[in-house]
């Protein structure tokens, strides 16, 4: 409910629970969320009270 207050219709980046980007489309959301952090797992979504509630979990190798 939060969310919806504050970013209603527009696009968010979340790491470790925390709103990191925001912005009118996923992709430069995506891109300040890359500016700030890195390659580092995030959810990014738009904040609507209609959506459906899931999430795409993907998870990576990371060869050392």
């Amino acid at each position: 409910p939060q969310l919806q207050k504050q970013y209603a219709g527009r696009a968010v980046a979340i790491h470790h629970g925390q709103v990191v980007a925001v912005g009118s489309d996923k992709m430069s959301v995506l891109g300040e969320a890359l500016e700030k952090f890195g390659a580092v797992p995030c959810y990014i979504e738009w904040v609507t009270s209609d959506a459906p509630r899931r999430a795409r979990i993907t998870s990576s190798w990371v060869a050392r």
